[in-house]
Order: C-alpha cells, then structure tokens, then sequence
C-alpha cells in the first residue's frame, strides 16, 4: 500500500477511517481512488452542512419593554385632582 493511500485513509472521519482498517486487515486493499472517491463525498457533505449552518444563522431575540399605559390609570388622575382641589377648598375654609 503506497503513502497516498495511506495519506487518504488517515484523513477519514474517524468511522470511515476505522472501516478502512477493518478492510485492509481481511486481506482486501482499498485502491488510491476509491479512497479519493470516499475523501471527496465527505468532503462535500462537510461542505453541505457548512452552507446550511451558515444559513441557519442564530436568530437574536430583541425584547422591546413597551410602557403600558393600565387601563384604570386616568381615572386616577381624575381622583387624584379631585382630592387636591378638595384639600385646596378644604384648606380655604378653615
């Protein structure tokens, strides 16, 4: 078995690689291009995936706090000066 193919089995996803050596130790030994077959369909699946993480960017979640006005809120207003001009007129008379 020459280096390149030797080079080429080394390079091999972990699984693959294994699967290789399993092979070669039953006598059958995987020629220089079907190695460059498996290096180049690993390849361009490692490159699929890139592409469709790269697409698939974390969306950033914003959280805009919006003042919410409560519903009851002029109805105090309306209290509140309606209770400061009785203590105005309260305060007039003594």
């Amino acid at each position: 078995m020459g280096t390149k193919a030797l080079y080429l089995i080394a390079t091999l996803p972990a699984e693959e690689k294994q699967a290789q050596i399993d092979r070669i130790e039953q006598g059958d030994n995987p020629t220089v291009r079907e190695l460059q077959d498996l290096k180049l369909k690993f390849s361009a699946a490692k490159r699929k995936i890139m592409e469709l993480q790269k697409g698939q960017e974390p969306t950033k979640e914003i959280v805009k706090e919006v003042p919410v006005i409560p519903a009851d809120y002029q109805e105090a207003l309306q209290n509140r000066q309606q209770l400061e001009e009785r203590a105005k007129s309260a305060e007039e008379r003594n």
